[in-house]
């Protein structure tokens, strides 16, 4: 505010105070501050950012994709617009111009590993699995404790026939975050796939802990728990599967479940 006192025009100030009334959540005189930017230099890349991100997170894609679009008119080589933009472009299934988008990035930062990992999504669109396995490699080097990498890496492999290399690639993305329900829920379908009951019930148990409100995780763990011939925990876990769906069928597993239990009149 000092330095407005002296240059009332001067863009690096009004930038930072928009930034500090967006970061504090002041709306009007982050309005204010922005539209004043916006009256002066109407593609300033860090307004029209700061305009994309907030119709990102509402997903109101295309508004967030034309927002970037000015930034880049502003600056034409910021990262940062043109991996909003690609990214934009994506969501809005324009995959070309999400494809040259990050690889314009590439051109400008090899290394940007976020990029790098975008690429391998759009080659696994494309079944190219080889393609976007050495991509997410590539983006590991650069970002070896990323969650979402790991996922990716394994999602690949396993479209590979790759199914214990894809089973470590998720316990890796567990080991970054224990506390995560997602990973434990890919390795319990890969080895539920695999038919390695024990292992897969193992995971089922640590997706229902880490997210109980994950009620595709019940089934799996009352049918794998009824195999394992440990009835109780399976009408548990049917039960809690027909509070979700109540269908008959689960009434008639718990049924089953107490009939080997030899108790008929339950």
């Amino acid at each position: 505010e000092e330095v407005l006192v002296i240059q009332p025009e001067n863009m690096d100030a009004l930038e930072l105070i928009s930034l500090c009334n967006q970061a504090k959540g002041d709306k009007k005189a982050y309005k204010e501050t922005s539209e004043r930017i916006l009256a002066a230099d109407p593609y300033n890349a860090s307004v029209n950012i700061q305009k994309a991100e907030e119709y990102a997170v509402n997903k109101k894609y295309k508004l967030a994709r034309e927002s970037y679009k000015k930034a880049l008119k502003g600056e034409p080589e910021n990262t940062d617009a043109l991996f909003g933009y690609a990214q934009m472009s994506y969501y809005t299934d324009d995959i070309k111009t999400a494809g040259e988008t990050f690889q314009q990035i590439l051109n400008l930062e090899p290394e940007n590993a976020a990029a790098l990992a975008y690429m391998g999504k759009l080659a696994y669109e494309e079944e190219n699995y080889l393609r976007a396995t050495k991509f997410v490699q590539e983006a590991l080097k650069h970002d070896p404790n990323n969650y979402d990498y790991w996922m990716d890496y394994g999602t690949y492999l396993r479209y590979q026939g790759k199914f214990d290399d894809a089973a470590n690639a998720w316990k890796k993305a567990a080991e970054l975050d224990p506390s995560y329900f997602l990973a434990y829920a890919y390795l319990a379908g890969n080895y539920d796939d695999l038919e390695k009951w024990d292992e897969a019930l193992e995971y089922y148990h640590k997706v229902i802990e880490t997210n109980p409100k994950y009620f595709y995780a019940y089934e799996s763990t009352a049918i794998l728990e009824y195999r394992a011939k440990n009835y109780e925990n399976a009408i548990k876990y049917f039960t809690k599967t027909y509070e979700y769906s109540p269908s008959y069928a689960y009434s008639l597993m718990i049924a089953a479940c107490w009939f080997r239990l030899n108790k008929p009149l339950e």
